[in-house]
């Protein structure tokens, strides 16, 4: 999760900022998501927020997200929420990826939104996702163009390629 200084210091950036920490955490107990993967969501309920299971409830429920998250390959490894360290143009990279689902040729980067603004917003995540592309692309092996990222924006339930 990336948060500009007007996000982090504006009045009510804090309850965004635990809602979108919450969400990501349910997000992160999820593997592929199938048909049972909605009532494995109920015991969260016990430890994390109701409305952040809601909002994750309410992505898995749209066919486009579900999809998305679950497995459509075999042999395809899963990555949430991994942390990772690169250096890309002589620069140290620092980062967490939400979600990446690895191929032998080729990978998805799937990066979790729960700002309000939703889909109108896609550009300003561009620099982020292309550092992640680069990153990825380093860690792996692979060519940046067999990596392949998406934002799924909670609140509208939409998933962008970017």
């Amino acid at each position: 999760m990336i948060l500009t200084g007007e996000q982090l210091f504006s009045s009510g950036s804090s309850d965004a900022v635990s809602f979108g920490l919450a969400v990501h955490k349910v997000f992160e107990q999820i593997d592929w998501v199938d048909e049972q993967t909605l009532a494995k969501l109920d015991p969260l309920r016990e430890t994390s927020p109701a409305e952040a299971v809601d909002e994750v409830s309410r992505c898995l429920a749209d066919e486009t997200v579900a999809k998305r998250l679950s497995k459509q390959e075999g042999n395809a490894q899963l990555w949430r929420e991994r942390a990772f360290d690169v250096v890309l143009d002589e620069e140290l990279i620092s980062g967490v990826f939400d979600r990446v689902h690895l191929f032998a040729d080729h990978a998805e980067i799937i990066d979790f939104k729960t700002d309000k603004a939703g889909e109108d917003t896609v550009d300003q995540y561009q620099p982020q996702m292309q550092l992640y592309r680069s990153a990825l692309a380093k860690l792996t092996g692979l060519e940046e163009s067999a990596v392949r990222c998406s934002l799924v924006f909670t609140h509208p339930r939409t998933v962008k390629g970017v």
